[in-house]
């Protein structure tokens, strides 16, 4: 344990844990070195080594830090999972039964079709966990205009596949951290501030994705309860495009830490 220790460094990111001091006092806390890429100045204060194990960050950072070599966990996988897939993946275990088509094709729907698909609300996300705009709540009645304003408001191209379903009242959100081992970590998915709804057991509805879709090693999975109690998959996407939220980060670096010593891949 205490080589993989050594030869470990975490680097942590504002955009994955907008509370850097928390993050970085529980890694104090570990014994387990890291590096704040937010700071300024913190690119000169790396040491390059042949071997290290950095759990979160992406190949473009690693390679504008001045790395060419590193075993790279699931949990650093920052390709976004396209919603197509993890509904393909998943199945009856998600929220959104929906439809894909370009946001173009979306705007030329007439409303009379998007009422007999959806009723009187749509909900409508990008294909990409990379998002060019965030999930939306839309009526149809004034569907045309709303979609022209998304477009204009996001600066969002004909072009871009669009996830369009019908809307679904949540109750409550939560936000789990998963790997093949199972779940790591499950923490209500809200901004601050905000009303967290009442807790669910997440555990079964884990175990069953994990079963059937395995994108990487590690992994986020947005869980919702709906207003008659069905546990249904929100979303997938990689822990590294993800926010911590509340999340137990000792949990998370300790299975991270663990996982990175095990994996090989080398880039």
């Amino acid at each position: 344990m205490k080589a993989m220790i050594m030869e470990s460094v975490f680097l942590i990111q504002d955009c994955i844990f907008p509370e850097i001091s928390r993050a970085a006092a529980v890694l104090d806390e570990m014994g387990l070195p890291y590096v704040d890429v937010s700071e300024p100045h913190a690119i000169a204060r790396l040491t390059v080594t042949d071997r290290m194990h950095i759990p979160f960050i992406s190949l473009r950072n690693l390679r504008l830090l001045g790395y060419r070599k590193a075993i790279i966990p699931g949990f650093a996988t920052t390709t976004p999972f396209q919603a197509a897939n993890w509904l393909t993946g998943l199945g009856d275990l998600c929220l959104n039964d929906g439809v894909f088509m370009t946001l173009g094709q979306a705007r030329r729907r007439s409303e009379a079709w998007y009422r007999s698909w959806c009723g009187e609300r749509i909900f409508i996300r990008p294909n990409s966990g990379r998002k060019s705009f965030p999930g939306q709540d839309l009526p149809v009645q004034d569907i045309h205009f709303e979609l022209e304003l998304l477009a204009r408001t996001y600066h969002v191209d004909d072009m871009e596949m669009v996830l369009i379903a019908p809307f679904v009242v949540l109750v409550s959100e939560m936000r789990c951290v998963v790997s093949q081992d199972g779940l790591v970590s499950a923490t209500h998915y809200c901004h601050p501030g905000a009303e967290s709804g009442p807790a669910f057991d997440v555990q079964p509805i884990v175990e069953q994705a994990v079963e059937r879709w395995k994108p990487v090693s590690s992994y986020v999975l947005d869980l919702g309860m709906t207003s008659d109690g069905r546990v249904v998959v929100i979303e997938a996407n990689c822990f590294a495009t993800s926010g911590a939220y509340d999340a137990n980060l000792r949990d998370i670096f300790t299975h991270a830490a663990a996982q990175a010593d095990r994996e090989t891949c080398l880039y």
